[in-house]
């Protein structure tokens, strides 16, 4: 484990403002912005499980493998996006009868959301992780 955290940037890692940071993005780019049509409630119900589900382990790699750099998790959130609708289309048009309208909506959504709660997540981990340097 050492070898890992000598050739990573694993020590400097904060798991509990990992998972804060995680989970509240959504919550707080919504309940900040919730005044624009609830847009953002309507995107949180549609994408907070797959951000979770797809974008969490990929942001926990990035946290690993990546030196911090601002807009990374922007860029992987948009990407992972991308990838899960894309591919949720093919999927439900052929298993589910979906029409592309529904998913077409998932995906726009998605790809102004992702990197807004990329750039939340950033921005909350480093303040969390500057508050409570030992964990949350």
């Amino acid at each position: 484990m050492t070898e890992i955290c000598e050739r990573y940037a694993c020590e400097d890692f904060n798991s509990g403002a990992f998972a804060v940071a995680l989970i509240f993005a959504p919550c707080v780019i919504a309940l900040s912005a919730f005044w624009i049509y609830l847009i953002p409630i309507f995107a949180v119900s549609m994408g907070y499980f797959p951000y979770l589900i797809f974008g969490g382990p990929v942001l926990l790699l990035y946290m690993f493998l990546l030196p911090h750099i601002p807009l990374v998790p922007t860029a992987l959130l948009f990407g992972v996006n991308y990838m899960v609708f894309s591919g949720e289309a093919q999927l439900a048009q052929v298993l589910l009868g979906y029409g592309p309208a529904d998913i077409s909506l998932r995906l726009e959504f998605g790809s102004f959301f992702a990197p807004v709660w990329g750039i939340a997540f950033e921005i909350i981990y480093a303040v969390t992780r500057r508050l409570h340097p030992s964990g949350v």
